[in-house]
């Protein structure tokens, strides 16, 4: 029988909520509500992907101690760029029309044509089009609910670094 630590435990359930997060995304919000995703929201979904890569690998391999400071430094540096991303959507959608700067090209077309941080630094400086506000659920737009997810992650690798015994299981 399989037995997971606390370590694992935490992360696994980091895991679930990862994969539950873009399932919703793509499923409901993209399929269903025919919602077509702003280049900040396609940022994010890229940043809550490569955690769910970072949080099933830490399972898989259930590092010592070291290892497990390493997982959790990787994890708390794509959280601290998903809430880095998710503030600026929310800062471009509090603006008055007047002030919300110019739109991006296409996504593709910036990741097809410009090496990957030159796109990303378009997207960040720009982005009119995440400006939009298309949907809330419980008076939370996207970009805040998607604020409030990168903060339970944190939550997650805090706890999991805090209760996770500092030898060698």
């Amino acid at each position: 029988m399989l037995k997971l630590n606390k370590f694992q435990i935490i992360y696994f359930a980091a895991w679930i909520l990862c994969l539950l997060a873009l399932a919703i995304s793509l499923f409901f919000m993209e399929d269903y509500l025919q919602l077509e995703p702003c280049p900040l929201c396609t940022v994010s979904r890229l940043i809550v992907a490569t955690l769910a890569l970072v949080f099933l690998l830490a399972v898989l391999q259930n590092p010592k101690p070291l290892g497990q400071k390493l997982y959790a430094a990787l994890a708390l540096l794509f959280i601290g760029a998903g809430i880095g991303v998710s503030a600026r959507h929310i800062w471009l959608q509090s603006l008055p029309a007047e002030l919300v700067p110019g739109c991006t090209p296409d996504i593709q077309y910036l990741f097809d044509r410009f090496p990957l941080s030159e796109a990303l630094q378009t997207i960040l400086n720009s982005s009119g089009e995440c400006a939009d506000v298309s949907w809330t659920f419980l008076g939370l737009t996207i970009p805040q609910q998607t604020l409030l997810f990168f903060i339970v992650l944190l939550i997650l690798v805090i706890i999991a670094f805090v209760k996770t015994p500092r030898r060698a299981q």
